[in-house]
């Protein structure tokens, strides 16, 4: 089952303006920190979902909801997420100190956020 969240535009000009000030990135990102505001706003949006606070400056894990650390994985997409898309975990991440994988698709326009998978970071690898 997915979720469909909306990101406010308080919440997308967040992800933007962290995105700005972390620049281009040589580690720990596929593309270089090019698409780095769809993670920041996965991150964003769901620990406000949740009801949490970011761990901001974690490179193990994204926030801790009722004790469990919280991996946010967030791929951009140009249309709506199919249930059968795949998730993963770059193979540079799998030293994550994280219990949870959280899987988040944004659209290109950063205006809907889907969550459409988690899964235990012991299960994902095995």
């Amino acid at each position: 089952m997915m979720i469909l969240l909306r990101p406010t535009d308080q919440q997308i000009a967040q992800a933007l303006a962290e995105a700005k000030v972390m620049g281009k990135l040589n580690k720990w990102s596929f593309t270089e920190g090019k698409r780095a505001q769809f993670g920041l706003l996965g991150e964003i949006v769901l620990a406000d979902f949740l009801g949490v606070e970011r761990a901001i400056g974690c490179i193990h894990y994204d926030m801790v909801f009722n004790g469990c650390k919280i991996e946010a994985k967030t791929k951009w997409c140009t249309c709506t997420p199919k249930p059968n898309w795949l998730c993963s975990v770059p193979s540079y991440n799998t030293t994550q100190e994280c219990d949870v994988y959280l899987f988040m698709r944004a659209d290109d326009k950063m205006k809907r956020l889907w969550i459409f998978g988690k899964m235990k970071k012991k299960d994902f690898f095995d």
